[in-house]
């Protein structure tokens, strides 16, 4: 899983509803243009190579999301 992020991965008990697994240099295109979901991302204005210390924090409670996470894995 280097080089994935859930998009957007925010802090807090609020989770989105709907997240996507995106690659580094999609997250950092989307950070460039101002896509709106990276206002509340933990990824906004990091480097590509930043690493959340648990990068599933955050992410959708959404068991398929979840069950095609595991199976990349």
């Amino acid at each position: 899983m280097s080089g994935m992020r859930f998009c957007p991965t925010v802090e807090g008990s609020a989770t989105p509803l709907i997240t996507h697994q995106i690659g580094v240099d999609t997250c950092m295109a989307r950070q460039r243009t101002f896509y709106h979901k990276c206002h509340r991302c933990q990824y906004r204005g990091k480097p590509a190579s930043f690493q959340l210390t648990n990068p599933t924090e955050g992410a959708s409670r959404n068991p398929a999301v979840e069950a095609e996470a595991s199976q990349q894995a």
